[in-house]
């Protein structure tokens, strides 16, 4: 009701035309929860985002900041990572962020303690949604579980009590909103935690937190817990991709892409198989959007010899291709990241915007797609990561040196 009655709108347009004096901390306070409590309802974030609220928010940034005041910066800060809609954003206010993150943390701690789940005024929901939002960051992600550089385990602990003691009102069909919030929040956390390796090695610790996570990976539309089954995986049972003996798995491409470029991509790997001998692998067509599809990537890319990223704006953003990229360089040995691995950047526009994902872009594995498809398939087929193991197939294979290359699917 307040959505469709302009009042996103009217809220913001006093937040933009009405100077934060001094003494006004208070009304300001309670306008910037109001506007947050409007960003936790989907139709209110659209309507905050057309609304241009982050950027009316860095207009404010200085003067909320010079006020000293934590309980206004707080809420100032939880409405700037609501609207976060990239990692760059991110990086701008990771000063800002940072200390908030902390605060929230401790008092998501003291929410969970209490038997309503609240503190200072917030349900635990709102403290662990807003930690969630920010802890793919590297740096929010260690000031939380190592400010000195010695992992936490009763920090990363916390979080995992708290799914293992709420996981089961999934399953209630009378939980609210904010229970559910609750336990998809703190799971999420978990996925972010996990994709470290100094933080994932503390939760294979917990016997109990590992079957829960395998019994829930195995359930229906369970995405992040099969993500966090399979990071934990990797930790039992860790076998880098450059480990693996070529005679044993004979060279093959596993090309990483985004789901809105598949049309690049299928007139990429045509080409791609005119120019190289060595087999493409390629989903089936009959795996989902989720379990199934997840499924037959991790084998996949076990048994790649060589990656391909289509390297788009689409999938720097994901969320899914981001876990993916991790997973692959998880398998690969540091001194072997631009042997085993080529990015095509497919668009102009294109940035990594995490450090990690930027920092694997050099000179000597990235390929740019300047508009001709033809080249760059034949510029990626002579490729020196390629090469290495067109040399190995004729080798390895002498009585199908003459075979055309295919496109296999793996199902």
């Amino acid at each position: 009701m307040f959505i469709t009655a302009g009042y996103a709108e009217t809220t913001i347009k006093w937040l933009k035309e009405v100077p934060l004096k001094e003494g006004d901390e208070e009304i300001y306070q309670a306008v910037l929860y109001i506007v947050y409590n409007l960003s936790r309802d989907k139709k209110g974030l659209e309507a905050l985002r057309s609304a241009k609220t982050f950027d009316i928010l860095m207009q404010r940034k200085q003067d909320v900041q010079s006020t000293q005041d934590d309980d206004l910066i707080e809420p100032f800060t939880m409405l700037l990572i609501a609207l976060l809609d990239s990692e760059e954003q991110q990086e701008k206010n990771e000063k800002l962020i940072l200390k908030v993150s902390d605060r929230l943390f401790k008092k998501s701690k003291m929410a969970f303690d209490n038997k309503k789940w609240k503190y200072d005024g917030c349900h635990l929901s709102e403290y662990l949604y807003s930690l969630q939002r920010v802890l793919s960051n590297a740096s929010i992600i260690q000031r939380i579980l190592d400010p000195a550089k010695t992992v936490k385990q009763d920090e990363i602990k916390f979080f995992v009590d708290v799914l293992c003691s709420t996981y089961g009102l999934l399953l209630d069909e009378y939980t609210n909103e904010l229970e559910r919030l609750v336990v998809k929040s703190s799971m999420s956390i978990i996925l972010c935690i996990s994709n470290y390796e100094e933080y994932r090695s503390k939760l294979v610790d917990d016997d109990f937190f590992c079957i829960l996570i395998e019994i829930l990976a195995k359930q229906h539309n369970q995405d992040i817990a099969e993500r966090i089954w399979c990071n934990l995986r990797l930790e039992k049972d860790p076998k880098p991709l450059s480990d693996k003996s070529e005679k044993q798995n004979p060279p093959m491409i596993y090309v990483s892409y985004n789901r809105n470029d598949k049309d690049f991509y299928k007139n990429f790997t045509g080409k791609l198989a005119q120019h190289t001998d060595i087999a493409i692998w390629a989903p089936s067509e009959k795996a989902g959007e989720s379990q199934d599809l997840w499924e037959s990537l991790e084998p996949a890319i076990d048994a790649a010899t060589t990656i391909i990223i289509l390297a788009s704006s689409a999938y720097a953003h994901s969320k899914r291709n981001h876990q993916e990229f991790n997973y692959i360089i998880s398998k690969i040995k540091p001194s072997e990241e631009t042997a085993s691995i080529i990015i095509v950047e497919t668009d102009l526009q294109f940035q990594f915007y995490g450090q990690r994902m930027h920092s694997f872009v050099t000179e000597e594995n990235a390929v740019i797609y300047t508009g001709d498809d033809d080249q760059l398939a034949k510029k990626v087929a002579n490729h020196s990561a390629l090469t290495r193991k067109k040399k190995y197939t004729s080798t390895l294979s002498t009585l199908n040196t003459n075979t055309p290359s295919s496109i296999c699917t793996i199902t």
